[in-house]
């Protein structure tokens, strides 16, 4: 869900003050600390790798990045700057790379945020040099102790409400935001894809006109969506 609240600031790339007064934010209302909460709690926002998390076939990469990045503080990192050095973003990206590889190790999550960088032989600056090398837009990074990199972030109030997974993000980007949540919308039509690219690849082998192709489309993506059993009850009665 969407969850407005009033007096929140607004990212501005360009404005120090509005990282400062985000991050400030979000400390204020979102936690990944275990400390802050019962084993109970802490199983329920837990990841626990599964199949679904390597939906991409051949990578044993989680595609939520989890575990999650530690940090000393909550950041708004943003990627390098495009005249940055090549040669020094390509030796930054294999530092990320074994960033990576590190977090995966069992023996990690009981280290301190000293020995995690002491193990890499990183500077807390290398390191952040590293993961911005990674980044296409700007992106939060919570504050997060080692032991918490697979901890996902939650309000300590909803939680305790609610007792179910959560995993809270500021939204730094709208367009972001709505295409997350028409994502969830369009979720079911998502077989769809190879019916589709079919009746295109027909549609591209013929000669029909412009309304013949729109008529063959809509009427691919009418006819075979799925329904939810409440809009198939309320189309039937």
């Amino acid at each position: 869900m969407l969850v407005w609240l009033d007096n929140s600031p607004s990212f501005d790339p360009s404005d120090p003050n509005s990282k400062k007064d985000i991050c400030n934010f979000i400390d204020k209302f979102i936690s990944c600390s275990s400390k802050n909460i019962n084993e109970d709690l802490k199983a329920l926002q837990t990841h626990k790798h599964s199949h679904t998390c390597l939906k991409k076939s051949g990578t044993t990469e989680c595609r939520f990045g989890i575990p999650y990045l530690p940090m000393t503080k909550t950041r708004i990192l943003e990627p390098l700057k495009e005249d940055y050095d090549e040669d020094k973003i390509k030796k930054l990206k294999k530092i990320y790379k074994k960033i990576r590889a590190r977090l995966e190790d069992e023996e990690t999550i009981a280290m301190t945020f000293d020995q995690f960088l002491h193990s890499l032989n990183l500077s807390e600056d290398q390191y952040i040099k590293a993961i911005r090398s990674s980044l296409s837009k700007h992106q939060i990074f919570i504050k997060r102790d080692v032991q918490d990199i697979f901890i996902s972030p939650f309000s300590i109030k909803m939680l305790d409400l609610m007792r179910s997974n959560q995993n809270i993000q500021f939204v730094l980007d709208a367009y972001g935001a709505a295409c997350y949540i028409i994502d969830y919308i369009n979720k079911s039509s998502r077989g769809m894809s190879q019916l589709m690219r079919t009746v295109l690849q027909q549609i591209r082998e013929g000669n029909d006109s412009l309304r013949d192709c729109l008529k063959k489309i809509s009427n691919t993506f009418y006819n075979n969506s799925e329904l939810s059993i409440q809009e198939a009850a309320y189309n039937i009665l």
